[in-house]
């Protein structure tokens, strides 16, 4: 072989195994797609810069941003269905509708999006009110597209808040219940502040840096309280974006004092004692308001009690107490309700129509510190039926033990459905409810048996309907109707499909049954046994490249036997 001979042979083998070599990558490569489309603002213009993720059916993500015409392109996205979700500073983010299956070497492509400008917002998000003068007080703050705030502290003068309005709730409202912020607001503080209520003590920046901002541009960042004395005080925030000023309050105490309140129907109870020691704290001034106007006033005892004889219509008062600088304040709420309390229960849950209904009933006062039997002679039992008439009625005799009970037969042509027991004590009516249904209590089982756990795709499945009844006999002749499912079962996820940026085939928790692959109706033999040939399918790959995984196949029969 000459030299030139031997250089070609050699180049030869080269290229051969170039080829070979790109035809084993080529065989590495999973079927994939492609997803196109554009993210607009709500006004049609594009939006730049936009980060658009894509979520696989496993969880795993990918993400692409988009050029300057808002347009974005995913490529070599293993097939599947996508979840994909449109975000940028600045704009709501937004979720795709419906999910977007990708198709082998197929582009998928008109996925829009019009994504609505985010209006700035900040506000106070801390529901605590109370601190100890030793507890460093921290407030958290919350808002979107901020960049600072302007903190303002103020010592607020609770005395004042309360001969202006009785309470201390919804103080810090600017308007309606449900919003959290104000835009500029007409007046720098929230109305229900009284004028003079307020005392500057110290102001502050806060910057909210862009580490502080979640993907979705919102932040949650702490104010920082310098220490101060026992009071009450009120913080607020303001902040200037986009030529608007937003603003909100908070107010909290700085205390030892602890308050607990009890009401009656003629007393108020109030105690009062020490956050730190838990002792009594005598001597504290206790205030009490029904809206506006004060009620009572007076000073607890050595033991830290103060009660008043209180029997003043309205059901809601408010509870304001000073000890020293310390201020506490809470409220107290009566309603009246039945003074009796009663048991009512059938023998059993569920009925038929036309069978006996067995009912008791236990009855107790409950007005004092224990309960008690009532002097009741009779009461007034009726039921009615799921459309509201009545189809049993009649006084009932109370024993002496507080008790009493009775029977009743529900109609063979009545109603099913959910029926109310009822009784009626001194003008107060008290319900336990029970179920009527048209059922039969199973006579017979039936249970699936296959001849094998396992087969090999392609063989037939031989499975065993066996009916028994439940004392043993055999259930012949018996109609069933079967259905049999199947559905692939796919493992966990590779390594080498992190190749594909990370998504993964995930194992199918699918709890249906799957693909119907067969279905029909037999009858039992004598022995109560009905067989079943089931013809699996081969498992082959969908395609050249495509693992193949096993299938599942999952069998569902009803029965019912010639008495039915």
């Amino acid at each position: 072989m000459t030299r030139s001979q031997r250089l070609y042979a050699l180049l030869l083998a080269v290229a051969i195994w170039a080829i070979g070599l790109g035809t084993a990558i080529l065989s590495a490569e999973r079927p994939a797609g492609s997803i196109v489309g554009k993210v607009a603002a709500s006004d049609g213009s594009p939006i730049s810069g936009a980060k658009v993720l894509l979520h696989g059916e496993n969880g795993r993500s990918r993400f692409v941003m988009t050029a300057d015409d808002g347009s974005f392109r995913a490529d070599r996205l293993p097939v599947r269905s996508y979840r994909i979700l449109a975000r940028k500073r600045g704009y709501d983010s937004q979720w795709h509708e419906p999910e977007i299956p990708v198709e082998e070497n197929k582009i998928v492509s008109d996925i829009g999006f019009a994504l609505m400008p985010r209006d700035p917002s900040v506000y106070f998000s801390h529901y605590q009110r109370v601190f100890q003068p030793e507890e460093k007080v921290r407030i958290t703050t919350r808002g979107s597209l901020v960049d600072g705030l302007e903190i303002a502290l103020f010592r607020l003068d609770a005395g004042a808040v309360l001969r202006n309005r009785g309470h201390m709730g919804n103080l810090t409202r600017w308007g309606s219940d449900d919003q959290e912020y104000a835009t500029d607001p007409a007046t720098a503080f929230p109305p229900e502040v009284p004028p003079g209520a307020l005392t500057p003590i110290a102001t502050w920046s806060a910057a909210i840096p862009r580490s502080a901002v979640d993907e979705d541009d919102w932040f949650h960042r702490p104010v920082e309280v310098p220490q101060q004395a026992e009071g009450t005080y009120m913080l607020t925030l303001s902040a200037t974006v986009r030529g608007k000023t937003l603003r909100d309050a908070y107010w909290f105490n700085v205390t030892r004092l602890a308050l607990v309140a009890k009401r009656s129907r003629n007393q108020l109870l109030v105690y009062a004692s020490d956050f730190e020691t838990r002792k009594p704290v005598p001597g504290a001034a206790i205030q009490v308001f029904s809206g506006p106007s004060l009620v009572a006033a007076g000073r607890t005892g050595r033991d830290g009690l103060w009660l008043v004889p209180y029997a003043q219509g309205g059901d809601y008062v408010s509870i304001a107490g000073r000890a020293g600088d310390s201020f506490a304040n809470v409220s107290a709420y009566h309603g009246e309700s039945s003074r009796l309390s009663v048991l009512m229960y059938t023998d059993r849950p569920i009925y038929r129509p036309g069978h006996k209904v067995g009912f008791k009933g236990i009855i107790r006062d409950t007005r004092g510190a224990s309960p008690v039997i009532p002097p009741l002679p009779s009461v007034a039992v009726w039921v009615r039926d799921p459309d509201g008439a009545t189809v049993f009625k009649r006084d009932v005799t109370v024993g002496p033990v507080g008790t009493y009970h009775g029977d009743f037969v529900l109609p063979d042509e009545g109603h099913t459905g959910d029926y109310s027991l009822v009784t009626e004590i001194s003008g107060d009516r008290y319900y336990h409810s029970f179920e009527v249904q048209a059922y039969r209590k199973p006579e017979f089982k039936v249970d699936v048996r296959p001849a094998a756990a396992r087969v090999v795709g392609g063989d037939t499945q031989n499975v065993t309907i066996n009916a028994n009844y439940y004392f043993g006999a055999p259930v012949t002749g018996a109609k069933v109707r079967y259905t049999v499912f199947a559905r692939t079962e796919y493992p966990g996820w590779s390594e080498e499909d992190a190749f594909y940026g990370g998504f993964a085939f995930g194992k199918d928790e699918t709890p249906s049954g799957g693909e119907v692959v067969l279905e029909g109706e037999g009858t039992t033999d004598d022995a109560g046994h009905l067989a079943l040939p089931i013809a699996t399918a081969r498992i082959e790959a969908s395609g050249a490249h495509e693992q193949t995984h096993d299938r599942r196949y999952v069998v569902e029969v009803e029965s019912q036997d010639q008495s039915r």
